[in-house]
């Protein structure tokens, strides 16, 4: 069994990386999270996600609308700890992620994967970028022209 459930994959009760608890501790412990309502449950765990939590909405919403930005999740990469350099840890492995938009979605990843074969990569691997330096490497303009086609509606760039 891995260390990431304790009772089980499907239905059983999830049990988050070490690296990622102890990120969880820092977050609710730093000053920028000081006001975040609930941040723990009857039992004293920390609660992480809360998403029928109104007096949580109204604290995202509030910082949203004081720091005039767009979405919540302009919000989370303003106030996400400076220390941490823009990275936090992925919950089930542990592996130190970007906290911005740098990896390509699912459905995005499957589509480079067919298109670049047999160069192939993995959900959250590589950024974006990476995968176009790699393409390029291994295929020159040919493989910038598939990248571009994946993400056109039939016509290059």
């Amino acid at each position: 069994m891995s260390e990431r459930y304790e009772k089980g994959f499907f239905g059983g009760e999830k049990k988050s990386h070490s690296t990622f608890e102890k990120y969880q501790q820092l977050i609710v412990e730093h000053p920028n999270y000081a006001s975040l309502p609930n941040k723990f449950n009857s039992l004293g765990k920390i609660t992480w996600v809360k998403v029928k939590d109104s007096s949580r909405s109204l604290w995202w919403d509030g910082l949203k609308a004081e720091m005039e930005l767009a979405d919540r999740a302009g919000v989370a990469r303003a106030i996400h700890p400076k220390e941490l350099g823009g990275f936090k840890p992925c919950q089930v492995c542990g592996k130190k992620l970007s906290i911005h938009y740098v990896y390509p979605s699912a459905p995005a990843l499957a589509k480079l994967n067919v298109a670049l074969a047999p160069l192939s990569f993995e959900h959250f691997g590589e950024e974006i970028s990476a995968i176009v330096a790699i393409a390029f490497e291994e295929q020159g303009s040919a493989g910038l022209e598939k990248i571009a086609m994946c993400f056109s509606y039939g016509q290059a760039f």
